[in-house]
C-alpha cells in the first residue's frame, strides 16, 4: 500500500491514520462508513455508545490550526454531515465532538453520541475519564454492519463518494 506524501509523522514512522485513510479508499477497512469531501468516516474500534465514529483528514495534517480556511470549511461541512447521520441513525440525544492530536497526531475527530441513562452512564460527563473496561470494549462484527449501515442510509450515499 502506497501512503500519500506527507503521511509519515515527524518521529518518522508511518502515520497508522494515513494507513486507515488508504485502507478505506482501497476498500479495506472494516470499520470504513464513507469517503466524505475532506475526510473518510470510519465507526469507531470500541462502542460503548453505539455510533461512535471518526472522520479522518484524507491528507496527512498535524494541526487543525495550521489548515488552509478552504480545507477547515470542507472538513467542518463533513463532520456536521457525519454528525447528523450518527445522529438519525442512532436517536442519541446529543452528540460531543473532539479534535485532539495526543495519541494520533494526524488530524482527525471524534464524533461520540450521547444517550441518556442506563445507555450512557454519566451523559454529561466526558467519556475520556471512564474506565477502560468501558470504553475499550471493542464492537461484535454484526453491531458494527448494522451501525455502519444505519449511518451510510442516514448519509443518504453508498460506500462511496458524496
Amino acid at each position: 500500500m502506497t501512503l500519500a506524501p506527507g503521511s509519515v509523522e515527524k518521529s518518522g514512522r508511518a502515520c497508522p491514520l494515513c494507513q486507515a485513510v488508504a485502507r478505506s479508499r482501497a476498500g479495506e477497512h472494516p470499520l470504513f462508513i464513507a469517503e466524505l469531501d475532506a475526510a473518510v468516516l470510519l465507526l469507531h474500534e470500541h462502542q460503548p455508545l453505539a455510533g461512535w465514529s471518526v472522520l479522518l483528514l484524507k491528507d496527512h495534517a498535524e494541526h487543525a490550526d495550521l489548515l488552509a480556511d478552504e480545507v477547515l470549511a470542507r472538513v467542518h461541512r463533513d463532520m456536521i454531515r457525519a454528525a447528523r447521520a450518527v445522529r438519525a441513525a442512532t436517536g442519541c440525544a446529543r452528540v460531543n465532538y473532539a479534535c485532539l492530536g495526543n495519541v494520533e497526531p494526524h488530524v482527525h475527530w471524534h464524533i461520540i453520541p450521547r444517550f441518556a441513562p442506563p445507555i450512557d452512564p454519566e451523559p454529561r460527563a466526558t467519556v475520556w475519564t471512564r474506565p477502560p473496561e468501558w470504553l475499550n470494549r471493542g464492537v461484535m462484527p454484526e453491531q458494527a454492519a448494522e451501525t455502519i449501515a444505519k449511518v451510510r442510509s442516514a448519509l443518504d450515499v453508498s460506500s462511496r463518494g458524496t
